[in-house]
Protein backbone atom coordinates (compact mmCIF):
# COMPACT_ATOMS: atom_id res chain seq x y z
CA UNK A 1 0.00 0.00 0.00
CA UNK A 2 1.25 3.37 -1.08
CA UNK A 3 0.66 4.95 2.05
CA UNK A 4 2.57 2.98 4.38
CA UNK A 5 2.33 -0.36 6.18
CA UNK A 6 1.06 -2.34 8.80
CA UNK A 7 2.64 -3.83 11.96
CA UNK A 8 0.05 -5.76 13.95
CA UNK A 9 0.18 -4.72 17.76
CA UNK A 10 -1.72 -7.93 19.21
CA UNK A 11 -2.67 -11.05 18.13
CA UNK A 12 -4.90 -14.17 19.51
CA UNK A 13 -2.23 -16.80 20.60
CA UNK A 14 -5.39 -19.25 20.06
CA UNK A 15 -6.31 -21.12 17.11
CA UNK A 16 -8.99 -20.07 14.99
CA UNK A 17 -11.91 -22.41 15.52
CA UNK A 18 -11.97 -25.02 12.75
CA UNK A 19 -15.49 -24.39 12.47
CA UNK A 20 -17.72 -21.38 12.78
CA UNK A 21 -19.01 -20.89 16.54
CA UNK A 22 -22.34 -22.62 17.47
CA UNK A 23 -25.71 -20.47 16.33
CA UNK A 24 -26.70 -20.18 19.80
CA UNK A 25 -26.22 -16.57 20.75
CA UNK A 26 -28.33 -13.53 19.15
CA UNK A 27 -27.06 -12.22 15.27
CA UNK A 28 -27.89 -8.73 16.34
CA UNK A 29 -25.13 -6.74 16.17
CA UNK A 30 -23.05 -6.14 19.16
CA UNK A 31 -22.55 -2.02 19.42
CA UNK A 32 -18.42 -1.35 20.15
CA UNK A 33 -18.12 0.62 23.22
CA UNK A 34 -18.44 4.29 21.59
CA UNK A 35 -15.92 6.82 21.93
CA UNK A 36 -18.49 9.82 22.42
CA UNK A 37 -21.56 9.75 24.76
CA UNK A 38 -23.96 8.34 22.62
CA UNK A 39 -27.37 7.08 22.02
CA UNK A 40 -28.37 5.03 18.55
CA UNK A 41 -31.50 3.05 18.98
CA UNK A 42 -33.34 2.26 15.27
CA UNK A 43 -34.90 5.42 14.34
CA UNK A 44 -33.28 7.93 16.89
CA UNK A 45 -30.20 9.66 17.60
CA UNK A 46 -28.77 11.36 20.41
CA UNK A 47 -25.35 12.38 20.85
CA UNK A 48 -23.65 14.87 23.25
CA UNK A 49 -20.55 15.97 21.58
CA UNK A 50 -17.56 16.68 23.76
CA UNK A 51 -15.19 19.92 24.10
CA UNK A 52 -14.61 22.65 22.41
CA UNK A 53 -17.93 21.78 20.29
CA UNK A 54 -19.68 21.08 23.52
CA UNK A 55 -23.60 20.15 22.46
CA UNK A 56 -26.07 17.73 22.54
CA UNK A 57 -27.41 16.97 18.72
CA UNK A 58 -30.63 14.93 18.11
CA UNK A 59 -32.05 13.63 14.95
CA UNK A 60 -34.69 10.83 13.81
CA UNK A 61 -34.29 8.36 10.59
CA UNK A 62 -31.27 6.81 11.69
CA UNK A 63 -30.36 3.00 11.60
CA UNK A 64 -27.81 1.41 14.01
CA UNK A 65 -25.09 3.59 13.36
CA UNK A 66 -21.88 4.35 14.45
CA UNK A 67 -19.99 8.00 14.63
CA UNK A 68 -17.06 10.07 14.16
CA UNK A 69 -16.76 13.71 15.36
CA UNK A 70 -14.62 16.04 12.67
CA UNK A 71 -12.80 18.98 14.27
CA UNK A 72 -15.24 21.58 13.17
CA UNK A 73 -17.56 19.75 15.03
CA UNK A 74 -19.47 18.28 12.04
CA UNK A 75 -21.00 14.19 12.90
CA UNK A 76 -20.69 11.67 10.65
CA UNK A 77 -22.21 8.87 10.86
CA UNK A 78 -21.92 5.16 9.35
CA UNK A 79 -24.96 3.08 9.72
CA UNK A 80 -26.27 0.31 7.95
CA UNK A 81 -29.32 -0.28 5.30
CA UNK A 82 -31.65 -2.84 5.11
CA UNK A 83 -30.36 -5.33 2.69
CA UNK A 84 -27.71 -2.79 1.08
CA UNK A 85 -28.05 0.81 1.11
CA UNK A 86 -25.51 1.72 3.63
CA UNK A 87 -25.03 5.01 4.13
CA UNK A 88 -22.57 7.94 5.35
CA UNK A 89 -24.55 10.58 6.77
CA UNK A 90 -23.56 14.15 8.32
CA UNK A 91 -25.76 14.73 11.28
CA UNK A 92 -27.55 18.01 12.03
CA UNK A 93 -29.81 18.30 14.86
CA UNK A 94 -33.27 17.94 14.58
CA UNK A 95 -32.73 16.52 10.70
CA UNK A 96 -34.66 13.40 9.88
CA UNK A 97 -32.82 10.69 7.64
CA UNK A 98 -35.47 9.23 6.39
CA UNK A 99 -35.52 5.68 7.85
CA UNK A 100 -37.51 3.12 7.67
CA UNK A 101 -39.53 5.18 4.83
CA UNK A 102 -35.98 6.13 2.59
CA UNK A 103 -33.13 4.78 2.15
CA UNK A 104 -30.09 5.06 -0.41
CA UNK A 105 -31.05 6.83 -3.52
CA UNK A 106 -34.61 7.33 -2.64
CA UNK A 107 -35.91 10.81 -1.82
CA UNK A 108 -38.47 12.63 -0.02
CA UNK A 109 -39.59 16.27 1.08
CA UNK A 110 -37.80 17.03 4.38
CA UNK A 111 -35.95 13.73 4.52
CA UNK A 112 -32.28 13.85 4.20
CA UNK A 113 -29.88 12.34 1.37
CA UNK A 114 -26.86 10.54 2.85
CA UNK A 115 -23.39 12.31 1.60
CA UNK A 116 -22.72 8.61 0.01
CA UNK A 117 -24.22 4.76 -0.52
CA UNK A 118 -22.86 1.67 -0.93
CA UNK A 119 -24.87 -1.29 -2.75
CA UNK A 120 -23.80 -4.32 -2.76
CA UNK A 121 -23.26 -3.59 1.56
CA UNK A 122 -19.91 -3.13 2.74
CA UNK A 123 -21.29 -2.90 6.26
CA UNK A 124 -19.72 0.17 7.77
CA UNK A 125 -19.01 0.01 11.42
CA UNK A 126 -16.33 1.98 13.33
CA UNK A 127 -15.55 5.47 12.13
CA UNK A 128 -12.87 8.11 12.85
CA UNK A 129 -11.59 10.99 11.52
CA UNK A 130 -7.99 11.29 11.15
CA UNK A 131 -6.69 14.16 13.45
CA UNK A 132 -2.29 13.29 13.57
CA UNK A 133 0.62 14.96 11.50
CA UNK A 134 1.86 11.62 10.27
CA UNK A 135 -0.06 11.04 6.93
CA UNK A 136 -0.58 14.46 6.07
CA UNK A 137 -2.02 13.68 2.99
CA UNK A 138 -5.20 12.15 5.08
CA UNK A 139 -6.10 15.40 7.07
CA UNK A 140 -9.60 15.87 6.99
CA UNK A 141 -10.17 11.90 6.01
CA UNK A 142 -12.97 9.78 7.60
CA UNK A 143 -12.41 6.15 8.26
CA UNK A 144 -14.57 3.58 8.13
CA UNK A 145 -14.02 -0.05 8.79
CA UNK A 146 -16.06 -2.22 7.01
CA UNK A 147 -17.50 -5.73 8.07
CA UNK A 148 -19.25 -7.05 4.65
CA UNK A 149 -16.75 -5.50 2.55
CA UNK A 150 -13.39 -6.44 4.44
CA UNK A 151 -11.16 -3.24 4.01
CA UNK A 152 -10.98 0.41 5.86
CA UNK A 153 -12.85 2.95 4.18
CA UNK A 154 -10.81 5.96 3.35
CA UNK A 155 -13.48 9.11 2.63
CA UNK A 156 -11.64 12.34 1.33
CA UNK A 157 -13.92 14.79 3.01
CA UNK A 158 -14.25 18.80 2.40
CA UNK A 159 -14.76 20.38 5.68
CA UNK A 160 -16.40 23.65 3.94
CA UNK A 161 -18.86 22.35 1.69
CA UNK A 162 -19.71 18.74 4.15
CA UNK A 163 -18.88 16.55 0.44
CA UNK A 164 -16.76 13.57 0.09
CA UNK A 165 -14.78 14.59 -2.52
CA UNK A 166 -12.68 10.98 -2.81
CA UNK A 167 -12.71 7.24 -1.89
CA UNK A 168 -10.68 5.00 -1.40
CA UNK A 169 -10.43 0.56 -0.10
CA UNK A 170 -7.04 -0.18 1.60
CA UNK A 171 -5.88 -2.99 3.21
CA UNK A 172 -9.14 -5.11 0.75
CA UNK A 173 -9.26 -8.52 1.57
CA UNK A 174 -6.14 -8.72 3.99
CA UNK A 175 -7.24 -8.77 7.45
CA UNK A 176 -10.91 -9.85 6.16
CA UNK A 177 -13.69 -7.77 8.95
CA UNK A 178 -12.49 -4.38 10.58
CA UNK A 179 -13.95 -4.07 13.46
CA UNK A 180 -12.99 -0.16 14.59
CA UNK A 181 -10.43 2.22 13.75
CA UNK A 182 -9.19 5.54 15.40
CA UNK A 183 -6.19 7.77 15.30
CA UNK A 184 -4.15 7.63 18.02
CA UNK A 185 -2.39 10.13 19.95
CA UNK A 186 1.12 9.23 17.97
CA UNK A 187 -0.10 10.07 14.53
CA UNK A 188 -0.95 6.33 13.72
CA UNK A 189 -3.90 5.05 12.38
CA UNK A 190 -5.58 1.97 13.94
CA UNK A 191 -8.08 -0.72 13.44
CA UNK A 192 -8.84 -3.95 15.12
CA UNK A 193 -10.64 -7.45 13.14
CA UNK A 194 -13.97 -9.25 14.05
CA UNK A 195 -13.59 -12.45 12.41
CA UNK A 196 -14.27 -14.84 15.09
CA UNK A 197 -17.89 -13.95 15.77
CA UNK A 198 -19.04 -16.94 13.41
CA UNK A 199 -19.45 -14.77 10.53
CA UNK A 200 -15.81 -14.58 9.72
CA UNK A 201 -13.20 -16.68 8.31
CA UNK A 202 -10.54 -16.42 10.83
CA UNK A 203 -6.95 -17.76 10.58
CA UNK A 204 -4.36 -17.85 13.26
CA UNK A 205 -3.77 -15.09 15.11
CA UNK A 206 -7.56 -13.42 14.93
CA UNK A 207 -8.87 -10.86 16.57
CA UNK A 208 -6.18 -8.73 15.86
CA UNK A 209 -5.00 -5.23 17.26
CA UNK A 210 -3.05 -3.08 14.02
CA UNK A 211 -1.74 0.17 13.30
CA UNK A 212 -1.15 1.90 9.68
CA UNK A 213 2.58 3.12 9.61
CA UNK A 214 3.79 5.59 7.50
CA UNK A 215 6.00 4.11 4.31
CA UNK A 216 10.17 4.77 4.81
Amino acid sequence: MAAGSVSVLMASSTSPPAMPPPNNSPRTSRRWPERFSASIPTGRLRVAIPSPHRSIRTATGTRRGLIGIQQTGDLWESEHGATGNDEINVVDGGANYGWPTIEGSRTMPAMREPMTFYNPAVAPSGASFYRGQRFPQFANNLFVGTLRGTHLLRLRVDPASRRITGQERLLEGQFERIRDVISGPDGLLYFCTNNRDGRGNPVMGDDRIARLVPAP
